[in-house]
């Protein structure tokens, strides 16, 4: 989709165009958040490049973590210091940190003294600002979708209602505008550009381990498995399902499973789960340390 923040700002508008006038009337302020999702094509991270920038795409993958938690000016206020007319200045809400935009002049059409910038200065009144909740998140490619043997990671970033949502291990369906940020050298910006997306929507396919709630008619059905005399085979099986073969490696798993509740009491009041350590390596890495080894 071309142009997707126009589209998206003329669809907020128009539905708060819709909403009922006495409903406008008592709210100074509508805050409308516009969500898209199911996008007709999925792009895979990998394959985001420059044709994608100012775009829409619909992405999936898994968040690897979230790097920062923190607030991005929306709307500022400044106070004149040589009149104190207040004046509301609204702020580029970029990707990543940008320069708070003041007041050019103390505008007379605001009530002000009319003077620029230069001759009279202006206080950012923090308290009565407005702040955006924003998360900068890390997300990587799934691996079995991976291209090659290296998985792909891209930065992404989620405002307002969208923030708190994710926890690091949940796989997601994004979508997002695909938008560049110089990288820097020394303070200053150079040639080459990040590429980033401005998450606009999402949907959690899978939560991540520790969020899962047993019910319980789970409980019920994770006992009938127990009794199973396959039950070993059919976890192993179930490891990776989509990752065709390696079979120890996903016995070594199953093995770690099944014996992760085996607890170790050292005393009346210390218990702990037994620790299991598997080492794995690529099979590409394999010849690089037999010949380390040789030499």
């Amino acid at each position: 989709m071309a142009n997707p923040k126009k589209v998206l700002e003329e669809g907020k508008a128009v539905i708060i165009d819709k909403l009922p006038p006495d409903f406008r009337e008592k709210h100074d302020e509508i805050n409308i958040n516009l969500r898209v999702m199911a996008l007709p094509e999925k792009t895979q991270i990998p394959e985001i490049s420059e044709k994608h920038l100012g775009t829409l795409v619909s992405v999936e993958g898994k968040l690897q973590k979230i790097k920062q938690r923190y607030l991005t000016l929306k709307v500022g206020y400044f106070k004149c210091t040589r009149c104190g007319t207040l004046h509301e200045i609204e702020q580029e809400t970029g990707l990543g940190p940008n320069q708070i935009q003041e007041p050019l002049e103390c505008s007379k059409y605001s009530g002000g003294c009319g003077r620029a910038a230069s001759s009279t200065s202006f206080k950012f009144l923090k308290d009565q600002s407005k702040y955006l909740n924003t998360e900068k998140l890390e997300i990587q490619d799934l691996p079995e979708g991976a291209l090659g043997a290296k998985i792909q990671r891209k930065i992404g970033y989620v405002f307002d209602d969208l923030t708190g949502i994710l926890q690091p291990g949940d796989v997601v369906n994004l979508v997002a505008i695909v938008q560049t940020r110089p990288r820097l050298r020394r303070g200053n910006p150079t040639t080459e550009l990040d590429l980033l997306l401005e998450i606009t929507a999402l949907e959690r396919l899978e939560r991540a381990y520790d969020q899962i709630e047993i019910t319980e008619e789970d409980i019920i059905q994770i006992k009938n498995a127990a009794r199973n005399p396959d039950v070993f085979s059919n976890l192993v099986n179930s490891i990776a399902p989509s990752v065709y073969g390696h079979f120890y490696p996903k016995l070594a798993m199953g093995h770690s499973i099944q014996c992760s509740g085996v607890l170790n009491v050292k005393c009346q009041t210390v218990r702990e789960s037994e620790a299991i350590f598997i080492f794995l390596m690529s099979a590409t890495q394999v010849p690089r340390k037999l010949k380390s080894l040789s030499l």
